[in-house]
């Protein structure tokens, strides 16, 4: 999977350093990984970003949407976010659906946003943010 997924001390190491929080969806029957939620610093006051991802095997059970849920709740009520925000790309349809299932609300397209450095095609992300 490349990243943070396969690196527990790169996990740990955005705690450390302030700049976001990971934690997991598992399967405690299996103790079986199954996702990972993420709430990320923005550089803006009050702004948090969330990420997530789930294992191939364990998508389309709802376990997304009630880890965006539930994550993007803790950050706006315990942390005391004023606004999260999570981005995906035009093409990812389904992570679009759980976002607005979750309550998020789509604001609009970041053009070449997360582009390739190298010269190569840019991603077109989809702006997407949930208030208190």
């Amino acid at each position: 999977m490349g990243g943070y997924r396969d690196n527990p001390a790169g996990i740990r190491s955005r705690l450390d350093t302030g700049i976001g929080v990971s934690m997991v969806i598992a399967d405690a029957r299996a103790d079986t990984a199954l996702g990972q939620p993420y709430i990320g610093v923005r550089p803006q006051p009050f702004v948090v970003g969330l990420g997530y991802w789930i294992v191939p095997d364990a998508r389309r059970q709802g376990l997304a949407t009630r880890a965006v849920q539930l994550g993007s709740t803790w950050a706006l009520q315990t942390l005391g976010a004023a606004r999260v925000e999570a981005w995906a790309a035009v093409s990812n349809e389904p992570s679009q659906r759980v976002l607005s299932a979750a309550g998020f609300t789509w604001e609009g397209v970041l053009r070449a946003f997360l582009g390739d450095a190298g010269g190569g095609a840019s991603i077109r992300s989809r702006r997407w943010r949930r208030r208190r």
